[in-house]
């Protein structure tokens, strides 16, 4: 069951606005006791009979990340959806994981994404020589879910510890992940169907370099649409001109309408900046635009919210998010916006309103 959840923030308000995208730090000779800040969530009952989210600090390792030339990925750990089966320090009984809840997906270009028990994920993997493995700028939607139980403190513990991997193994269906420098384990097993990656070399959204230290907004206040310099020349008016209210997702080639009595909207400003309503929480992120109808969205953050009402509400602006931060090209034809994957797949399909 999802409910809403309320979150804490000014005493006059009802919710705040943020977001949270983590990017673990490399680990450093000169420095090997820093720790990295990684937030925990938990949910308590109020008296009133709602639900609050509590938000509270601890420090864990910094990511490790080779120190070696990068590798490309093994064609067996991109080739299939993985699914967490248990996990525990070495040594140690494994601790099992409700079949199907924790997913796994890595690109060949390094991309990793998949869904943590409630909430979707992604990051980026960093291959080295001897199964290395580093995983770096790791980023997640801030949903709220009650059931089943303990989703939220397994999705916590998971996400802490896909921080700190460092190595991996594939042998046939089985993938493990080694985690805080080899001293425990996620296992994981294969789904029934290979993935189908399009080719590394069409274009696609760019990776974060693991090199540059990322930059993000401040968390807890969303950013304001900056004074507009002269738009480009080829700046298409029309993408301004209007808000945009999403109509339909399309995924494996079926084109699924909204759910009745929500609604998902897509401004876009000439200074770089969107936002929109996700059918529960309000969004904002960063965009871009180039040659050819390219568009490069990021930096996606949300309120942080859990709605209910109506069934699947979370389930959809889940994929509408994914969807939108995964939009590669983009297509207007008069009062009808499309945004396509990099595979040039329509994914999300929007109406004009004035």
């Amino acid at each position: 069951m999802r409910i809403t959840g309320l979150l804490i923030g000014c005493a006059a308000m009802l919710f705040t606005a943020g977001c949270s995208e983590k990017t673990p730090t490399a680990s450093s000779s000169e420095d090997p006791g820093n720790l990295s800040p990684v937030s925990k969530l938990t949910i308590s009952q109020t008296k009133a009979g709602g639900y609050r989210r509590h938000r509270s600090s601890e420090a864990l390792p910094p990511n490790p990340k080779p120190e070696i030339s990068q590798t490309e990925l093994p064609e067996q750990l991109v080739s299939f959806e993985w699914n967490l089966e248990s996990h525990a320090p070495i040594g140690e009984e494994l601790h099992p994981h409700p079949q199907g809840e924790v997913s796994l997906r890595i690109a060949p270009n390094g991309r990793l994404e998949g869904n943590g028990g409630c909430n979707a994920y992604f990051a980026r993997a960093i291959p080295g020589e001897a199964n290395l493995l580093g995983i770096g700028d790791l980023g997640f939607t801030e949903m709220a879910c009650l059931d089943p139980e303990g989703v939220m403190d397994r999705e916590t513990s998971y996400f802490s510890l896909l921080s700190t991997v460092s190595s991996y193994a594939v042998e046939g269906d089985r993938l493990t992940l080694f985690y805080d420098d080899d001293r425990g384990v996620l296992n994981f097993i294969a789904g029934d169907e290979a993935l189908d990656w399009p080719n590394d070399e069409e274009p696609g959204m760019p990776l974060p370099n693991p090199n540059e230290p990322a930059e993000f907004p401040n968390p807890d206040v969303p950013p304001e649409f900056p004074i507009p310099e002269e738009p480009r020349p080829d700046f298409p008016d029309s993408l301004v001109t209007f808000d945009w209210r999403l109509e339909t997702v399309s995924t494996a080639g079926q084109s699924v309408p909204v759910l009745p009595g929500t609604e998902i909207t897509l401004d876009f400003a000439i200074g770089g900046e969107l936002r929109g309503s996700a059918g529960c929480n309000s969004y904002f992120a960063g965009y871009e635009l180039g040659e050819d109808a390219h568009i490069l969205i990021q930096r996606i953050g949300t309120t942080r919210m859990a709605c209910g009402d109506p069934d699947g509400v979370m389930d959809q602006e889940s994929q509408y998010l994914i969807a939108l931060s995964q939009a590669t090209f983009f297509a207007i034809d008069k009062e009808r916006l499309t945004l396509f994957d990099r595979e040039r797949n329509a994914t999300l399909h929007f109406t004009a309103v004035e």
